[in-house]
């Protein structure tokens, strides 16, 4: 099946349009791209080779201690203070 030829006048609103569709593409790839550079340079420099690495800032995570029961296999961040559920799935404190 054929292409369809392009229109000879494209009307500035449809190119505007399409630029602008670009743009957001090329952007959304460039923010993964660096949201994955950065992890992987907090995973590379972190002092404690077993820390997990906070979902939210990168920053290294402490497990909570045993002494609350309501806090056992939760992990917290001391870089932007959130607390997540065992396993990271879910933040505790929403």
């Amino acid at each position: 099946m054929p292409l369809p030829k392009p229109d000879k006048n494209p009307q500035p609103e449809d190119v505007a349009q399409v630029n602008a569709d670009l743009t957001a593409a090329h952007a959304e790839h460039a923010a993964e791209v660096a949201a994955a550079a950065e992890r992987e340079l907090a995973e590379v420099t972190k002092e404690d080779p077993k820390a997990r690495l906070c979902p939210t800032c990168n920053g290294e995570m402490i497990p909570h201690g045993h002494a609350n029961p309501l806090k056992a296999g939760a992990w917290h961040c001391n870089a932007c203070g959130s607390c997540w559920a065992p396993g990271l799935k879910h933040l505790r404190y929403p």
